[in-house]
């Protein structure tokens, strides 16, 4: 390639293969096209399917096959079909052909890539733009950090675009981040704590690096401006709310994709630059807009927050603390009540909502028993363990074992749990965890029981139902056993308390009973004379 698209054609040295070398490989752009045609036409037959099929799969080891291409993805003029394969013609060459690259044929395929995204626009279909995403990260893979230095620059020159370009610049900051941080992905595990330290230093404020790792390698510099990308990705989404994200299908999809990827972020960013870049704030604004896409984002990316093992005390109260003032509480009851779906017209998306929203609430409380002392006063734990017993009480088992699983380390912590805000609930966790303790299993699938309905919507097999129900009633169990152990005294209140309640009802929808006497008969009345 030697900078030039000719170049792919010579027969190579370094183990590329030749054009002449390829056996009916593709001597030009409009064979690839005819074949194509044959492929996608109803009309084709299937032997001709089958031999235009092969071909095509045969083109892709051409050398040519990355100008090729290129050519054909970036023609706006052709079919939507057509440039999908061009660009699938350059993810096999960089996929499976790039060490055999010289730098100057790799530079080329990178610019090729660059100036398709650079060329994206609202008119392409998404599947497109989310290829072209996929394939500057498949090179950033391979070489950022190394001969590709300036991809952060690029990036933040596509993110002054128009807004179809921003969501492709977020397109490539998440997909990057999933593969590096969450996904075993081969190729970015072979340069794993290069594209770490790359990915940490472009999305993490210049001053937070300064202040708090002064000492660290700054011989290689990959970062562009000394922003970062949370506060960039903070500011678009103040700029969405802003700019009628509920409204807006376009602004939605924008600051979806944003909190998208500071989901990816939150497990492995650096809690001072969270901090610094006000990444819970944006998020918590978020969560306050009555749209499920948005509410199911700013869920998905507190959940990747409080999934994190640990947190300073000064980062436990800038990141946790925030959600347990009484206006917090308030709007995650509301959010509860409005995630909550009736057993018999289940919304799928609301449903799948609610969970996430009790997997989320459940990290969020497992800070408390972790720090109770660094909590600050007139924080609204009251409210927040009462919304716990709410989330608890769900009729589907699957929302309510998370909190249920807090209860359980919430009661086995000697400060918590011997706090009013606690003690005042027992008699209601109580209640809950003896009631739950029913072998739903056995019930018959085709119930009418809420529960029964939301097990079968949840677990396919019988197996797994019994071996979550297993769980579940451990847990009432141990919560149970807790209780009786450490709080004698509220647990016999709460007994007599039963007690007192059954025997209160225990006549409820028989007849009133009459006191009159007995009358006698006038046979009876002469006996007894």
């Amino acid at each position: 390639m030697k900078g030039s698209h000719d170049d792919m054609s010579r027969p190579q040295t370094n183990g590329v293969r030749s054009a002449s070398a390829t056996s009916g490989a593709p001597d030009s752009v409009p064979q690839i096209i005819e074949a194509l045609a044959i492929v996608h036409s109803t009309q084709s037959l299937n032997e001709s399917r089958q031999q235009a099929s092969s071909f095509l799969e045969e083109a892709k080891n051409n050398n040519d096959a990355p100008y090729h291409g290129f050519t054909l993805a970036v023609d706006h003029a052709q079919p939507s079909i057509v440039r999908h394969y061009g660009l699938s013609l350059l993810e096999y060459a960089i996929r499976h052909k790039w060490p055999d690259y010289t730098d100057e044929q790799s530079i080329a395929l990178r610019e090729w890539v660059l100036s398709l995204a650079q060329g994206g626009s609202e008119e392409d279909p998404a599947y497109i733009r989310n290829k072209i995403v996929q394939l500057w990260v498949e090179i950033a893979k391979r070489s950022w950090g190394m001969e590709w230095m300036d991809m952060d620059k690029l990036l933040v020159q596509l993110w002054t675009g128009p807004l179809v370009q921003k969501d492709m610049v977020l397109g490539v900051l998440e997909t990057l981040s999933e593969d590096i941080f969450n996904h075993e992905d081969a190729t970015a595990g072979l340069r794993g704590n290069d594209l770490n330290r790359a990915c940490v230093e472009i999305f993490t404020p210049a001053a937070v690096l300064t202040q708090y790792f002064p000492t660290r390698e700054t011989n290689i510099n990959v970062r562009y401006e000394d922003v970062g990308w949370l506060a960039r990705i903070g500011d678009l989404l103040a700029w969405c709310l802003k700019n009628g994200v509920q409204n807006n299908e376009k602004v939605k999809t924008s600051a979806v994709k944003a909190l998208a990827v500071l989901r990816t972020a939150m497990g492995w960013a650096i809690p001072k630059a969270i901090i610094a870049a006000g990444c819970v704030d944006n998020i918590l604004e978020c969560l306050a807009v009555q749209d499920i896409r948005i509410r199911m984002g700013s869920v998905e990316a507190l959940h990747a927050l409080y999934s994190r093992s640990h947190f300073q005390d000064d980062e436990f109260l800038a990141l946790v603390c925030p959600m347990y003032t009484s206006d917090m509480v308030s709007l995650l009851k509301q959010i509860y009540m409005w995630s909550t779906v009736d057993a018999a017209d289940i919304d799928e998306a609301r449903y799948l909502l609610c969970k996430k929203y009790s997997e989320m609430m459940s990290n969020m409380g497992t800070f408390i028993e972790e720090k109770p002392l660094v909590i600050p006063q007139g924080s609204d734990l009251r409210g927040l363990f009462m919304l716990y017993i709410d989330i608890l009480n769900s009729p589907s088992l699957t929302v309510s074992i998370p909190i249920l699983h807090l209860w359980v380390k919430t009661l086995s912590s000697d400060i918590i749990s011997n706090s009013e805000e606690v003690s005042s609930l027992i008699g209601p966790l109580l209640e809950v965890c003896s009631q739950r303790l029913v072998r739903y299993e056995a019930l018959p699938e085709d119930s009418d029981n809420p529960t029964i309905i939301f097990l079968n919507e949840d677990i396919d097999t019988i197996p797994e139902r019994h071996a979550f129900m297993g769980n579940y009633r451990r847990f009432c169990v141990q919560i149970v056993e807790i209780v009786v152990q450490r709080k004698p005294f509220e647990a016999t209140n709460h007994i007599l308390g039963q007690v007192d309640h059954v025997l209160s009802h225990l006549y409820d929808g028989e007849p009133t009973f009459q006191g009159t006497s007995p009358q006698r008969s006038f046979s009876q009345r002469r006996e007894l004379s």
